[in-house]
């Protein structure tokens, strides 16, 4: 969607789709907790903290409590102490599931083409 075709008053960026887009997924790790949620239909809070490596319990749950109150992705209790969380599939979260296995498709053919595997 362009800034131009855009109906609301635009007085800041946070105003534009791109901006809320950008301020849903700005964070240190959330771009990674996506990516990983993209490749694998579900994860355990425990599997994302070890891909991660060096992010602490508080940090993870933050960021996963702050994507799940903003429709990103879904938290699925198992058991008390098993949680499983998938990326949403309502309207707001599905859309951002198919940019981001856009883009996450795109850096792969760019990183295969710079390391000369054009596959």
């Amino acid at each position: 969607m362009s800034v131009r075709n855009f109906d609301n008053e635009i007085h800041t960026l946070k105003d534009t789709p791109f901006g809320y887009t950008v301020q849903l997924i700005s964070g240190k790790w959330k771009m990674v907790i996506l990516y990983l949620l993209a490749e694998q239909e579900k994860v355990r809070y425990n599997r994302i903290r070890e891909y991660i490596g060096t992010i602490s319990d508080k940090t993870l749950t933050e960021q996963l409590r702050q994507m799940e109150a903003d429709g990103l992705i879904t938290r699925i209790d198992r058991t008390p102490t098993i949680r499983e969380y998938t990326l949403t599939l309502e309207e707001r979260g599905g859309s951002t599931e198919k940019i981001t296995t856009r883009c996450f498709g795109k850096l792969k053919q760019l990183k295969a083409a710079a390391s000369g595997n054009f596959a």
